[in-house]
């Protein structure tokens, strides 16, 4: 009889938690309660069109932007700002949404990182007015920015990509050439100080040489090959004048030679294409490189460059260690 009533027990709080446990879940999946500071409500909201831009991260002066007929730096007139990217950003400023009102009448800006903004920016507006915007501390829950403007002294909790939408380098509002997908290459040559190799595509994979015989490419090695082929891409301009001197593109460290066959609309037949890289210094870990002889110079990420940087065919045909041990 005990036994049976120790059972019952059992059972009875086994119960109790099972049913405890769905409660619990239901109220995690369940539709949040509606807080009463979280509102939909404007930051910030102004009208007519926005002719000087300015900002600055964590004090810094990072640049001005004046649209006349386009937008130019003041600072230097042939600078090649992304005029795509210069709408944007004075765009963004016209309606700014809260995601949060934090405080109507806020006493210290400083508890909010506002007395000193990590990004401060300035429009000024066709009529001369100007208004400024503050972009405070993270809020450690929901990554928004606290934020003021001149328009209205309340604090707004806003979403962080608003901030990081205003670049810290200026070379970030030049708009990086987009490469053509390279993956599917007919042929790579490339050129170093060492050699002169060309890797040629073939029906299964590709071939190798130096001048002489042509060599399987191991199938790990082609597959790396191919994935960074694909996968070359510019990430920032770091200089638009073409001087190549202090990037080592002078006298380039490699020079890789792609040609590619692309569909033309225009017509039934394929078009052959062909595209020419210097790669010259390397900075940290990326590579600086230009496209032929143009004036943009760009940084490429060394993980994604560094297998098409082949100085023989020995390095690719190799095998490894592993390899030779079975």
């Amino acid at each position: 009889m005990k036994k049976t009533l120790k059972l019952i027990l059992i059972l009875v709080l086994c119960l109790g938690a099972v049913i405890a446990g769905y409660f619990a879940v239901s109220r995690h999946y369940a539709e949040p309660e509606e807080d009463d500071d979280v509102i939909s409500v404007t930051a910030a909201q102004f009208d007519g069109e926005v002719n000087t831009l300015t900002w600055n991260v964590d004090g810094k002066d990072i640049c001005s932007l004046t649209k006349k007929n386009k937008w130019i730096l003041s600072t230097d007139s042939s600078f090649p700002v992304s005029q795509t990217t210069a709408d944007g950003l004075a765009e963004s400023l016209k309606t700014i949404d809260a995601m949060k009102l934090v405080a109507a009448e806020p006493g210290d800006l400083d508890e909010y990182g506002l007395e000193s903004p990590a990004l401060k920016v300035t429009a000024t507006l066709e009529d001369g007015s100007q208004i400024t915007y503050s972009f405070g501390d993270k809020d450690m829950y929901s990554s928004g920015n606290y934020f003021v403007s001149s328009l209205e002294k309340s604090v707004y909790l806003v979403d962080f990509r608003v901030a990081e939408s205003f670049p810290d380098d200026v070379y970030r509002l030049i708009e990086v050439e987009e490469l053509p997908d390279l993956a599917q290459f007919d042929s790579l040559g490339i050129t170093s100080e060492k050699a002169e190799v060309s890797i040629i595509k073939t029906g299964n994979g590709y071939n190798i040489s130096d001048g002489g015989e042509e060599k399987t490419v191991p199938d790990d090695k082609a597959e790396e090959i191919h994935i960074a082929a694909g996968s070359v891409q510019f990430d920032k301009c770091v200089n638009y004048k073409a001087e190549y001197d202090g990037y080592g593109l002078n006298k380039p460290s490699y020079t890789l030679t792609f040609t590619y066959t692309l569909e033309d609309g225009d017509s039934e037949e394929p078009v052959e294409n062909k595209l020419v890289l210097k790669i010259g210094l390397q900075n940290g870990d990326d590579y600086f490189a230009c496209v032929d002889d143009g004036e943009m110079i760009y940084t490429l990420n060394g993980s994604v460059i560094e297998p098409l940087l082949i100085d023989s065919v020995d390095s690719v045909i190799t095998e490894s260690p592993a390899e030779n041990e079975d």
